[in-house]
């Protein structure tokens, strides 16, 4: 841990971690405070042998931080939304982001699990497309049909990144015009 040692300390009591967390909740929110707090305990725990779920001081803080934190709240696309893009954005502009929203709705795909579909993924039945996601986050392979509606959108190749994946919904939430695009960040449907 960096931390300790800019600290000049190699101690990992519970005045130490504190110290840290006070660090980093200038710079997170409190939700991600938690979240590390939560990755921390656990590495911690395995690789030290130190259980800080026993440190009162610092579950005292973060819980008062947390206290008045509202999250923001994604916003989520009506199928009366997704069919206008499918039938309205113009091909020449908004293709790849057809296929995505095609793909992250028939197979429910996170953006990762997007951006790991390799062209030997998808077989091409004729009529429909068979997609088998080899790795996601349950470590259970699964597989989805798109349909012969969406067949002829699909029908193209580029290479495509995780933070394309990301921006997505934002894109589609642009060409809608819908107010606030910026929060449309997680699944499309």
């Amino acid at each position: 841990m960096e931390y300790r040692s800019s600290k000049g300390t190699y101690s990992f009591s519970e005045n130490v971690v504190l110290g840290y967390f006070l660090d980093l909740s200038k710079k997170m929110k409190p939700s991600t405070l938690w979240a590390n707090y939560s990755m921390l305990k656990a590495t911690l725990m395995l690789k030290q042998n130190v259980d800080i779920t026993s440190y009162n001081k610092l579950r005292a803080y973060l819980k008062k931080q947390s206290v008045g934190y509202k999250a923001k709240k994604s916003k989520v696309f009506t199928n009366e939304q997704i069919r206008e893009f499918m039938m309205n954005a113009p091909d020449d502009t908004y293709l790849m982001a057809k296929v995505v929203v095609i793909f992250g709705i028939y197979g429910a795909c996170r953006r990762e699990e997007l951006c790991n579909i390799k062209l030997t993924d998808i077989e091409d039945l004729g009529s429909q497309l068979l997609v088998k996601i080899p790795c996601n986050k349950t470590n259970k392979p699964r597989s989805f049909i798109v349909n012969d509606t969406y067949l002829g959108t699909y029908r193209f190749k580029q290479v495509v990144g995780v933070h394309k994946f990301a921006s997505i919904p934002q894109i589609v939430a642009n060409f809608l015009k819908l107010s606030d695009a910026n929060l449309y960040t997680g699944p499309l449907s």
